[in-house]
């Protein structure tokens, strides 16, 4: 089964009450840009993409990631490992 990975990329600020209810309505119509979704490829959420075409980014992918799967793949490698983490004191004697 294939989805839309539909991504919100500009801000519903400003934009008519018809319009942000229509992003609510596909799952986009949060606070922030970079929210992600994926809906199942039918006639009613095709519709729905086609009204706000200008404001997102949408894919056609074989399978849908959970919210962790797409929240893990956004944290970038810090290109290091910490091993321990040193709580010793250090002795201040004169």
């Amino acid at each position: 089964m294939s989805f839309f990975k539909v991504t919100l990329k500009r801000s519903l600020i400003g934009l008519p009450q018809k319009t942000k209810l229509t992003a609510e309505a596909l799952g986009v119509g949060s606070k922030r840009t970079g929210r992600t979704v994926y809906k199942t490829i039918n006639p009613s959420n095709a519709g729905l993409i086609l009204k706000l075409k200008e404001l997102v980014d949408v894919e056609i992918v074989d399978e849908a990631k959970t919210q962790a799967e797409i929240s893990a793949s956004r944290k970038s490698n810090p290109g290091f490992v910490v091993e321990r983490k040193n709580n010793s004191t250090t002795d201040q004697s004169v």
